[in-house]
């Protein structure tokens, strides 16, 4: 699958999630396929940063904004 398709798909699963807690588990599986698929972090958060909140509801906003928070901890984590 290629870098856009995939990146794609999962911002359509994240718009979905209920809660934070399904946005990270989400996000836990779709790092495992990202990886697999050598698309970086940063390159979804680049994906994400393009969706405009006037596209979304309020709770799917929260849950892509809560997306970067939690991406960007997990690259902190693999800097550490």
């Amino acid at each position: 699958m290629k870098t856009e398709e995939l990146a794609s798909k999962i911002i359509v699963q994240l718009k979905d999630a209920k809660d934070d807690d399904a946005v990270e588990a989400l996000l836990d599986a779709s790092l495992k396929e990202l990886e697999a698929s050598k698309i970086s972090i940063r390159q979804l958060e680049e994906r994400l940063e393009g969706v405009s909140p006037l596209d979304v509801d309020s709770v799917q906003w929260m849950n892509l904004r809560y997306t970067r928070i939690y991406l960007r901890k997990q690259e902190e984590l693999q800097e550490a």
